[in-house]
């Protein structure tokens, strides 16, 4: 082919700049991201692949730097753009890449686990606290409706759970050890 200007080896763009932006030999493709070698046919100096030392090099690795043929790298994506990768650097990537997509779902589930423990708990104190107001069954309790100022019932029952006829069965009975104490406001 009578290329008249280096071509990607990964995604086939023209590389046309005349200046490489990375020194003689390397540029960086405006399509794909990747970095590949400048050929000596184009002012470049050839670099041979470490595993084929019978054929030029087209691109280094990203991770380990070491110069490769196109059949030994593998084109994957990082961070939006190619990265080429030769095949002992690949399964480390991957590798990584799972533990970060594996970090980053133990994430969601704790943050999940917490907004469903911050909801539980709300709702459990609404059930539990969400009665009637303290003073209403005293206000309609008739010996009550006399009282004026601070009033101290004592009620064998949780003070939210008072109504007429647990005011009325405790007034007869007369109280018991361990009653609660309900200090009433009434006007």
């Amino acid at each position: 082919m009578g290329e008249s200007v280096p071509i990607c080896p990964f995604c086939g763009a023209p590389y046309e700049e005349v200046t490489p932006r990375l020194g003689p030999t390397r540029v960086v493709c405006k399509e794909c991201g990747c970095l590949f070698l400048i050929s000596s046919k184009f002012g470049g100096v050839d670099e041979w692949c470490t595993n084929h030392p019978d054929r030029v090099a087209v691109s280094l690795c990203d991770r380990c730097g070491r110069p490769f043929c196109r059949s030994c790298l593998q084109v994957v994506e990082e961070a939006g753009r190619g990265v080429a990768l030769c095949s002992d650097c690949l399964p480390k990537f991957e590798a990584e890449k799972a533990r970060a997509k594996l970090a980053a779902r133990r994430r969601i589930i704790k943050a999940i686990a917490v907004i469903a423990i911050i909801i539980g708990s709300l709702i459990t104190y609404s059930m539990f606290t969400h009665t009637e107001p303290i003073g209403s069954a005293v206000r309609n309790w008739p010996p009550a409706r006399n009282m004026k100022g601070v009033s101290i019932i004592v009620t064998p029952e949780d003070p939210r759970k008072m109504n007429i006829e647990n005011l009325t069965e405790y007034v007869s009975k007369r109280g018991k050890p361990g009653d609660f104490v309900s200090v009433v406001i009434t006007f």
